[in-house]
């Protein structure tokens, strides 16, 4: 995509958002470099910018998406909107930036789309690199690997299975780990480049 159309891209994007949300989502990005009298203010912006960056929106397929919402979920950017608020982290506004490229595509759902966001914004941002490190597979029990499985089950991204056989990702208690399928869809779209990890459930 060149410069070009990529600015048409964002601009369409955040074109859309301040239809539906009514946020000058245009004058925040174009401002990102002034100086802020608001810190909140430029904290959000860099956030936002982050997000737009890291979808890099097709202008086809942003259309087909604004006329979808339109007609059946108005409400979906204001959402969004809040979600990106909360982000604690800039690393997270590019991991649902690229997840949102998917939800273009219709690789996931919308629901899908809005339970993941809930999912990272709970998560620290070291644990969820964890996972897309694929750290959590290994067997031998560490503190600090049981601790970081334990924390991405408490949001959303893991799963704690009982078994009476040996598992990656094995716990003292006779359990496994394993990304749950909101985790797996993470592990699809949200890293920065392609993750390579073994099939789920290898013993």
């Amino acid at each position: 995509m060149d410069d070009k159309t990529k600015e048409e891209s964002i601009a369409l994007t955040t074109t859309i958002f301040d239809a539906l949300s009514g946020v000058p989502a245009l004058g925040i990005l174009s401002s990102v470099n002034r100086i802020y009298t608001n810190v909140q203010e430029r904290i959000f912006a860099e956030k936002v910018e982050a997000f737009f960056k890291s979808s890099d929106p097709d202008p086809e397929l942003m259309a087909k998406f604004q006329l979808t919402i339109e007609q059946t979920e108005p409400e979906f950017a204001k959402k969004l909107w809040v979600v990106i608020d909360r982000l604690d982290v800039n690393e997270k506004a590019e991991i649902l930036g690229r997840m949102f490229k998917a939800l273009l595509k219709e690789e996931i759902s919308r629901v899908e789309y809005l339970q993941i966001c809930d999912c990272v914004n709970k998560s620290y941002i070291d644990h969820i690199k964890f996972l897309f490190s694929g750290e959590w597979r290994h067997s031998s029990f560490h503190p600090s690997l049981y601790h970081y499985r334990q924390q991405l089950v408490f949001t959303g991204l893991m799963k704690e299975i009982v078994s009476t056989t040996t598992q990656l990702g094995s716990s003292p208690a006779g359990s496994y780990f394993e990304p749950s399928d909101l985790g797996r869809y993470l592990l699809d779209y949200g890293p920065p480049r392609k993750v390579q990890i073994p099939p789920y459930n290898t013993p």
